[in-house]
């Protein structure tokens, strides 16, 4: 199958890109700017890269001047979840106006199925029994409220899809992710590095002190379990619905993630307040996402074991310092 991977370098999509290598697609990936330091220089070689502006009509329309794309992943956003957008007009036409356009292109050369990379905070901030301390798991029939600008354009483009779908051949399925977590985070997503600092900072034989939200559960993915859920969209002989939360479907404490880390770095020194909402942002998007439906459709279940999932995180730190010593520094590595 040929597959398009947009922000296919990215802290989710250059796992994305490396399974679907890694199970033998026909792989383009189109993103900003040619960093290969996540992907790595192995996958690289095994794809074919494109320096694509997504919000210039004329790259995406580039993309698909070679016919016989099969599906397209669009992993591509602007970081959202600030208490205030300082450009809206900027992040609406990277989210929502470039999505739709990728979207009208890739259904007009006839692509068979656009999978979306949306997010849980098109569900807003969690209240009631969906909160702490029941944590009742979010299923995807929940009406959406979007707080934020970011979480508005994701609702936009999974509207869109939808619409798309319905008018042409072209299958959609976003894809609401329980938050992710993985190498790259801190230098990429700063804001919403606190788990990568707290996986990190011992590994690299330094202090961490998360200030608050010792008390918030929350449904915590790795990022290359978050890649084999996309992977499982793009491969699922049908899709029976258009939306599906990618998560474990768990609810993970702070403190579990320490006692994770601990297990590979007894002596960490690691510091938790009390409290909840751990990213500190005006609106608490933590809760537990329901995973059935994934698991039911796409034959997807996440490894849920943060031990195992952490031990894979130090496995990728390790490879990532060897470039490093190597004369490859990844760039968030150089500092």
């Amino acid at each position: 199958m040929r597959v398009l991977v947009t922000g296919g370098l990215g802290v989710n999509g250059a796992w994305v890109s490396r399974e679907l290598v890694d199970q033998g697609h026909d792989v383009i990936v189109a993103d900003n700017r040619l960093d290969l330091s996540l992907l790595g220089e192995r996958y690289a070689a095994q794809l074919r890269l494109e320096e694509v502006d997504i919000c210039s009509q004329e790259d995406v329309e580039r993309l698909f001047a070679e016919p016989g794309i099969d599906c397209v992943v669009h992993m591509a956003a602007a970081v959202g979840h600030e208490d205030k957008d300082p450009a809206p007009a900027r992040t609406f036409r990277i989210n929502a106006e470039a999505s739709v356009t990728l979207m009208e292109k890739a259904a007009a050369a006839g692509v068979k199925r656009f999978v979306f990379a949306s997010s849980r905070a098109v569900y807003g901030g969690l209240d009631g029994d969906h909160a702490h301390p029941t944590y009742r798991p979010v299923k995807e029939t929940t009406q959406t409220r979007p707080e934020s600008t970011y979480d508005l354009c994701k609702v936009v483009s999974e509207e869109f899809g939808k619409a798309f779908a319905a008018a042409t051949p072209m299958e959609f399925a976003a894809l609401r992710f329980a938050t992710i977590f993985g190498p790259g985070k801190l230098m990429r997503h700063g804001r919403f590095g606190a788990l990568s600092r707290l996986i990190e900072a011992p590994y690299r034989g330094e202090p961490v002190e998360i200030a608050h939200g010792g008390d918030q559960s929350d449904d915590l993915i790795y990022a290359e379990e978050a890649a084999r859920g996309v992977v499982a969209a793009v491969v699922a002989p049908t899709l029976a619905h258009d939306v599906y939360n990618i998560a474990t479907g768990r609810s993970y404490t702070l403190g579990d993630m320490a006692d994770a880390v601990r297990r590979f770095f007894p002596d960490a020194r690691i510091s938790i307040g009390d409290g909840l909402n751990y990213l500190g942002t005006s609106t608490n998007y933590s809760g537990v996402l329901d995973a059935s439906r994934a698991r039911r459709d796409l034959g997807f279940e996440a490894d849920a074991d943060l031990v195992s999932v952490v031990g894979r995180y130090y496995q990728r730190l390790r490879e990532l310092d060897s470039l490093k010593k190597g004369g490859q520094a990844p760039p968030y590595l150089s500092a």
